[in-house]
């Protein structure tokens, strides 16, 4: 069952690569609550969580999103029975760039630029950085942590990085903090940036009081989870100029709403959840289906498996 109109070269290879298998496509949320009944495996997202609770005999699910918490909210537990994969770093480039992106308006000033541009006003901001030399903590250092953290590394940056582990590592000339050991490191810290899954352990890892601890230069990009930061708190570190600045790719509400706070914060700059774009066929993601797909006919191991108890 694919939940998603397959490029036609894409479903070619895919009869080619399950010669014999029934492969059925749909986007059509009736017809795909009626036809997952009897779906061994399911590919893709579209009304995935509407009608995954009618799946019968599933035993290999595989998301077309990286993260994946929603899924795993609203399972009645069918996953326990099933495989379940990711398109874990299928969207790395995309993501990586959105987040350079941020951080050089920011460091440039680029969207107070804009908005004097908008008044007709010329006027050369005085506050004007360079990545280079700037001390980086990017929080997830998983696929899309580390090719943030490798581009900016390129560009003179020094980068630190904190993954779900208790001990502390170097990785290609990068430090990497355990979980409990990174806070000591936020007072000396330009650049805050969050790449999190959303699980029990991130929920609202970032709190007020650990954004206070950042100096007042810093600057946060968030384009994980929403839910991993205190959204009201760095609001008001914003507001009060207590920080620089941020940029905010995901929100507690989607899409904001016309009286949303977070419209009038001069120094936040709103992307509506753009750093992965809106895709038409042939998806990023159908080269690693196609992968996984031949992996799982020729009864190999899967890539991209998610830790349900995890969350990733």
């Amino acid at each position: 069952m694919l939940l998603y109109q397959p490029s036609p070269g894409h479903l070619k290879n895919l009869r080619h690569i399950g010669f014999g298998w029934k492969i059925k496509a749909t986007t059509d949320k009736q017809k795909a609550f009626n036809e997952i009944m009897d779906a061994e495996v399911v590919l893709g997202n579209h009304f995935l969580v509407e009608v995954l609770p009618n799946a019968q005999h599933l035993r290999w699910l595989q998301s077309a999103s990286a993260g994946v918490d929603y899924i795993i909210k609203q399972d009645t537990g069918i996953l326990q029975n099933a495989i379940f994969t990711n398109a874990k770093g299928v969207y790395d480039t995309e993501l990586s760039e959105h987040a350079l992106a941020l951080i050089f308006s920011l460091c440039r000033n680029l969207h107070l630029l804009r908005d004097k541009q908008n008044e007709k006003i010329w006027l050369r901001q005085q506050q004007l950085d360079t990545i280079a030399g700037k001390k980086v903590i990017i929080l997830g250092w998983g696929s899309l942590g580390k090719s943030i953290g490798y581009k900016l590394k390129m560009l003179g940056a020094s980068i630190n990085a904190v993954r779900n582990a208790a001990e502390d590592l170097r990785e290609d000339g990068i430090t990497v903090w355990g979980k409990n050991n990174w806070q000591k490191e936020l007072p000396s810290t330009n650049i805050l940036l969050l790449s999190l899954p959303l699980t029990k352990e991130t929920n609202n890892l970032v709190t007020h009081e650990i954004l206070e601890m950042l100096p007042p230069d810093a600057i946060v990009i968030n384009i994980g989870r929403a839910a991993t930061l205190d959204e009201a708190a760095l609001f008001y570190l914003l507001k009060t100029k207590r920080l620089r600045g941020a940029a905010l790719d995901v929100f507690l509400q989607e899409p904001l709403a016309a009286d949303h706070p977070a419209w009038e914060i001069e120094n936040l700059i709103i992307t509506p959840h753009t750093a992965r774009s809106n895709e038409q066929p042939p998806y990023r993601y159908e080269q690693l289906f196609e992968t996984n797909f031949k992996r799982y006919v020729d009864g190999e191991p899967l890539l991209n498996i998610v830790d349900i108890q995890k969350g990733y």
